[in-house]
């Protein structure tokens, strides 16, 4: 490992000490700056690359501290515009995370930014030239947040804009979901049909009366079953929160698990449709085993408009099983 850094810190002091390759560009980092390039372009800007560099490095610190980027332009005393990328954080790091990366060093290299460090009304980075610690300009947006993207983008390219409305805090509280099953309804379907997998209504397992969703599996090989239900959310401002709870029990589950997928569409200004999607795992525990447990899991910053957002429980389980869940509920706050 030693002797390849080294090679590899020989070659870049080659890059350095020759003229024709003062721009030089990893190709890892090529396609992100090609993007920052095209957003730039939209918003009426051009740059040139010819004395530009860009460097996926082994390890980057600064002050003897590692961090994930680096970004260098003659205003801050450098004789070069150049951007360092750290490759740890870069394998760790998926698109969008990778693009923040980029876009914020080049917003020091190209721009000439220095870091903002104000918050948004509703606690959010104001830019995504945050600074902050651990990582938090990834914050900024994820793959399927379109809208805060254009948000961000915008800002990175104009300093002064105002502040968007979504980013202003409001009193929104209400529950706009809830199943417990006492209407006798099951409003689940499945996804995968299969004659050892099954739904229905038990009414000798429950959290509160008179009966809880059984999801099961009577098979003894490893299987997963899916079963969903589409919820309609009527529109709502960009970035309110979504948190979903229920109460559940397993039963023989052992190394299995049941996995909650939500997923919901979220579109830009220029009509660009993305799908948002969470997942979150539920294991047996003791305490399942026994009764009832509470689980909430929150969907932050969720996008604006009108949301059909369908929920799917998936049962992995290489045994005969089952698990419970009662009362599911779907709350909407700022």
């Amino acid at each position: 490992m030693y002797q390849k850094h080294l090679i590899f810190g020989l070659l870049i002091v080659l890059v350095f000490s020759c003229g024709k390759e003062e721009n030089f560009i990893d190709p890892a980092l090529q396609p992100y700056i090609e993007r920052f390039l095209e957003e730039a372009n939209k918003r009426g800007h051009t740059f040139s690359l010819d004395d530009v560099q860009a460097f996926l490095l082994p390890q980057v610190a600064d002050e003897g501290i590692r961090i994930c980027g680096l970004g260098y332009a003659p205003k801050f005393g450098d004789k070069v515009r150049r951007i360092d990328i750290d490759q740890l954080c870069w394998e760790f790091s998926n698109d969008a995370e990778r693009e923040i990366l980029v876009f914020h060093e080049l917003g020091h290299a190209l721009l000439d930014r220095t870091h903002n460090d104000w918050k948004l009304p509703n606690g959010r980075n104001r830019s995504i030239m945050f600074a902050g610690e651990f990582c938090d300009i990834y914050a900024s947006y994820q793959d399927c947040q379109l809208e805060l993207r254009d948000y961000y983008i915008d800002e990175l390219f104009n300093e002064g804009i105002l502040i968007p409305e979504w980013s202003k805090r409001q009193k929104i509280d209400r529950v706009f979901f809830t199943d417990d099953f006492s209407l006798g309804r099951l409003g689940w379907t499945s996804s995968t049909p299969s004659p050892t997998a099954s739904t229905q209504l038990d009414t000798t397992q429950f959290f509160s009366p008179p009966a809880a969703l059984q999801l099961s599996q009577t098979s003894s090989q490893k299987m997963t079953h899916t079963w969903s239900r589409t919820i309609a959310l009527f529109p709502i401002k960009i970035c309110s929160n979504i948190t979903i709870s229920t109460n559940i029990k397993t039963q023989s589950l052992g190394d299995g698990q049941l996995d909650i997928l939500i997923s919901y569409p979220s579109t830009n200004g220029e009509g660009i449709t993305a799908t948002c999607e969470h997942q979150f795992t539920v294991e047996e525990t003791v305490a399942t085993q026994k009764d009832f447990q509470y689980f909430e899991f929150t969907l932050r910053c969720v996008p604006g408009g009108k949301k059909d957002i369908e929920v799917q429980f998936a049962l992995t389980t290489s045994q005969k099983s089952a698990v419970y869940l009662d009362d599911i509920s779907m709350r909407l706050w700022d």
